[in-house]
């Protein structure tokens, strides 16, 4: 925490400050139908979940919905959790991360595929070169074959 939070903050008594766990909507929202579950809520929601989150777009109407976190879209959400999955390297989330490389945004597919290449596990490995035949966008295919360890892809 920065020193100045430390010194000067205080806990909030709004209860649109307030954490929320799994489930939980957002204060004063009211979920659609059935969209509750799939709300991570804010309680040190698992970054797994976060990003199986983001790639949904019911889900992630559903999380983003009340919430200041809607600015970054979720194109850039998926991004920001992607990002900190391959700097988690952990070999449990290249699953979801492999979903991150069928998503509709080149975007996310790119930092789906940094990631695990981060991860580095054979299971991450096989998902990036499965993905490379299918993949049209130049982005995509160099961090695909950055993270493959090969040369980069000629733009010319």
């Amino acid at each position: 925490m920065c020193p100045f939070t430390r010194t000067f903050s205080a806990a909030s008594s709004e209860p649109a400050y307030a954490a929320r766990f799994p489930g939980e909507p957002p204060f004063g929202v009211q979920p659609g139908t059935g969209s509750s579950a799939s709300h991570p809520g804010t309680a040190s929601p698992s970054l797994i979940g976060l990003f199986r989150t983001a790639l949904d777009q019911e889900s992630w109407e559903s999380f983003s919905r009340g919430s200041a976190v809607r600015r970054a879209g979720r194109e850039g959400f998926a991004r920001n959790v992607a990002v900190a999955l391959g700097n988690w390297g952990d070999p449990s989330a290249a699953p979801v991360l492999s979903r991150g490389l069928e998503d509709p945004h080149p975007l996310v597919r790119a930092h789906a595929a940094w990631a695990l290449g981060r991860v580095g596990s054979a299971g991450a490995l096989d998902a990036l070169r499965d993905a490379r035949p299918g993949e049209s966008s130049p982005a995509v295919l160099e961090e695909i074959d950055r993270a493959l360890g090969g040369p980069p892809i000629d733009r010319t």
